[in-house]
């Protein structure tokens, strides 16, 4: 499966010696994103300032994709105990792959890229 590498046009450059995010198949696999402005500084203030930065560079990313956050989903199992139930996550990392709001896969532990591919894809013809 072919990968390309996703650089925004704008925001902010990354300092870390990575990409900013892949795209393999329909998936894009984004990286850290740093709270840094586009002259590659760390952004000034406390960490709702730094999260404010966080995120508007993580948005050019996924813009860069053609992507967007309303496509992300994170969950803090800790913090959500009972969406973690509802899911029955007893360990991490769980990606579970919903379709009409109901788990239709659930992967569990760390996956090579190409197993985790080949398992996803299944779900996004």
């Amino acid at each position: 499966m072919a990968r390309d590498i996703i650089r925004p046009k704008s925001g902010t450059p990354s300092r870390a010696p990575l990409s900013p995010a892949v795209r393999t198949g329909n998936l894009v696999f984004v990286s850290g994103t740093p709270a840094f402005y586009g002259d590659r500084q760390i952004a000034k203030g406390d960490f709702p300032a730094q999260m404010h930065q966080v995120m508007k560079n993580l948005q050019a990313v996924l813009a860069a994709a053609g992507s967007g956050l309303h496509k992300v989903v994170k969950v803090n199992v800790d913090e959500s105990p009972t969406l973690a139930a509802r899911f029955g996550a007893s360990s991490i990392p769980l990606l579970v792959v919903l379709r009409g709001g109901e788990g239709a896969e659930r992967i569990l532990g760390a996956q090579p890229l190409p197993a985790l591919e080949a398992r996803l894809s299944l779900h996004l013809a």
